[in-house]
C-alpha cells in the first residue's frame, strides 16, 4: 500500500515495474516532468492493482503527460484484472496528456467513477486484446472539456453510464488500433452533449461482430449524433435518443 502522501517533481509521480496485489490511494500527484501513474516498463506485468481516490493533475513539463499510463503498446506490458476508481484526473500536460490509457492487452480491468477535466488526449483510452479473459469495463465516469475524444475504445469492453460533455472531437470513439479490431463491445445509457465531432463514432465495424449501441442520450445539436462510418450490419442499435444527424 501506498497512501496519503504528496508527490511532485521528478518524472513518473509513481512507476510501478511487476506488482501484484498493490493499493495506491489517497495520492496527490502534480508538476510532473512526464506521467502520474505508470505501470510500462517492458516485459514486466501489473495485475490485481487498486488505484483509488487519488488526485493526478499538472503533468508533462518535459513528456507525455498522461494521468496513468497502465500496459504498453502491442502488449509489451500488461495490465490486468485491476481496479480504477474514483480519482480526480484534470489540467493535463505534455505533448499528449490522456487521462486513464489501458493499452493493449489489458483483460478483466475496471474503470469507474472516475472524474477527468481537461485532457489532451482522450480522457478514457481503452484497447483491445488477444485471446479469452473476462471483459473490460468502462462505467460511470464524468468527462469533460477534453482536447480530443471524450472515450476512445477498440473492443471487448463495456462502456456504460458516462457522462461526457464538451469534448473536442468525438464523445465515444470506437476503431481498430494496434492489430486489434472492435469486436465484443457494448456501448449503453451513456449521456454525450456537444462533441465538436459526432456524439459517437465507430470506424472498422462492417465485418466485426457482437457491437451493441443501445440507450444513450446523443445530443449534439447542429453536428452527429451518430457516425457508423464503413456501415455496422452486424451490430444492434437500439433505444438511442438524442440530438443531430446520423450516419
Amino acid at each position: 500500500t501506498l497512501a496519503n502522501f504528496e508527490i511532485k517533481g521528478g518524472s513518473h509521480g509513481v512507476r510501478l515495474g511487476a506488482a501484484d496485489h498493490a493499493l495506491l490511494e489517497d495520492l496527490v500527484l502534480h508538476d510532473l516532468g512526464d506521467v502520474g501513474i505508470s505501470c510500462n516498463r517492458p516485459g514486466q506485468t501489473c495485475s490485481q492493482l487498486t488505484i483509488r481516490h487519488n488526485e493526478i493533475y499538472d503533468t508533462g513539463k518535459a513528456g507525455t503527460g498522461e494521468g496513468m499510463y497502465l500496459g504498453g503498446n502491442d502488449a509489451t506490458n500488461i495490465f490486468k484484472d485491476s481496479l480504477v476508481e474514483r480519482n480526480y484526473i484534470h489540467d493535463l500536460g505534455g505533448d499528449q496528456g490522456d487521462g486513464i490509457e489501458v493499452k493493449t492487452g489489458a483483460s478483466g480491468v475496471i474503470v469507474r467513477d472516475n472524474v477527468v477535466i481537461r485532457a489532451k488526449y482522450p480522457a478514457i483510452t481503452m484497447y483491445g486484446y488477444a485471446g479469452s479473459g473476462p471483459q473490460n469495463i468502462v462505467e460511470r465516469n464524468y468527462i469533460q472539456t477534453t482536447v480530443d475524444n471524450g472515450i476512445q475504445i477498440v473492443g471487448q469492453v463495456i462502456v456504460r453510464n458516462n457522462i461526457i460533455l464538451g469534448a473536442g472531437a468525438n464523445g465515444i470513439q470506437s476503431k481498430a488500433s494496434q492489430a486489434q479490431t472492435p469486436h465484443d463491445l457494448v456501448i449503453a445509457h451513456n449521456t454525450i452533449v456537444m462533441s465538436a465531432g459526432p456524439c459517437l463514432k465507430s470506424n472498422d465495424w462492417a465485418t466485426a461482430m457482437n457491437q451493441v449501441v443501445a440507450n444513450n442520450a446523443l445530443y449534439c445539436a447542429g453536428g452527429t449524433a451518430i457516425d457508423l462510418n464503413g456501415g455496422a450490419p452486424n451490430a444492434m442499435i437500439s433505444g438511442n435518443v438524442g440530438l443531430g444527424t446520423s450516419n
